[in-house]
């Protein structure tokens, strides 16, 4: 396991050396996530330690995860607001939660950054796409592969802004992607398990978190 712990320490020191140019983007690909998504994440997954959401836009996830898990403290930041997470060196000692930004290899970015910077849990909302693919499949998933993946069986509809209607032209589907704390990532004595995240009503999102 040392060399495989090696070779995962080059992979996120170099990523977090190059950040990908951002480029020009959706109001800073600013499609928020609907709250119950994080209600969703909450029926499978455990925090183990206080929580970071380092693209919290206007803060819809940041409540609905401070709904889902009581008592334990959620730091929001974002880019907006001056906290830009490609550039953060200092670790976290707790989770990293978010939904990450996509264009220019950001999602990328975004996981190995956290998998690099939490001590504790890491847990991304992407594409379902993400588990595919040789180049991330040699660089991440061989090295370090997600203990949990909830699928969301369902189109996800994000928001724009935080009073903004479901974008509705969208795509893709999501699957919450879950490491464990760094502790068993260097260790990598675990399996991947995956689960179905139940359906939700269609006016769910609509009438949470404004």
């Amino acid at each position: 396991m040392t060399g495989t712990r090696n070779r995962w320490k080059l992979m996120s020191t170099a990523r977090a050396e190059k950040p990908p140019e951002q480029g020009k983007r959706r109001k800073l690909d600013d499609y928020e996530t609907p709250p119950h998504e994080g209600l969703q994440l909450a029926r499978f997954f455990k925090p183990s330690g206080n929580i970071l959401e380092p693209a919290c836009g206007s803060g819809r996830l940041v409540g609905a995860l401070k709904e889902a898990f009581p008592g334990v403290r959620i730091t929001g930041t974002d880019i907006k607001t001056g906290h830009d997470y490609t550039k953060r060196t200092k670790t976290w000692a707790g989770d990293i939660i978010t939904n990450p930004p996509y264009r220019d290899g950001l999602a990328d970015f975004f996981t190995t950054k956290s998998l690099e910077l939490a001590d504790g849990k890491v847990a991304m909302l992407l594409q379902s796409g993400f588990m595919w693919g040789s180049g991330r499949c040699d660089s991440l998933h061989l090295v370090t592969p997600p203990e949990l993946i909830i699928v969301l069986p369902y189109r996800v509809y994000f928001f724009e802004g935080p009073k903004g209607k479901p974008i509705k032209s969208q795509y893709f589907n999501h699957a919450w992607y879950c490491w464990p704390d760094r502790a068993a990532r260097e260790r990598g004595d675990y399996g991947t398990r995956v689960e179905w995240a139940p359906k939700i009503a269609d006016n769910d999102d609509e009438n949470d978190f404004g």
